[in-house]
């Protein structure tokens, strides 16, 4: 096991060093994130959840009502598992309008 207890030891050095040199980056993140954990707090954590919820909501009747889907387009560009590109409907409401500003 002595071999385990100087991998941990230079792991730890490893850690040491990231945050040495990047301590700036560290301290900008802890302001941050404290101050997000403050608005969250005053805003309320349930009514953040449940607006959350209603944005996805939103997102994806959108997507569905503007957006081809991927396998109804021979051209669709995945940008990761969440986003793809297929192009917008050509009859799509006025409400999708914006999103032919993408193209």
């Amino acid at each position: 096991l002595t071999g385990v207890g100087s991998t941990l030891n230079s792991a730890k050095k490893t850690v040491e060093l990231i945050l040495k040199y990047n301590i700036v980056d560290v301290q900008l993140y802890n302001f941050f994130h404290q101050m997000f954990k403050m608005k969250v707090r005053a805003f309320g954590e349930e009514l953040l959840k449940q607006k959350t919820a209603e944005f996805r909501r939103l997102r994806l009747e959108f997507e569905s009502r503007c957006f081809n889907k991927p396998e109804d387009d021979e051209k669709s560009i995945t940008f990761n598992k969440a986003w793809t590109l297929t192009g917008i409907r050509t009859n799509r409401k006025k409400s999708c309008y914006i999103a032919s500003i993408w193209q």
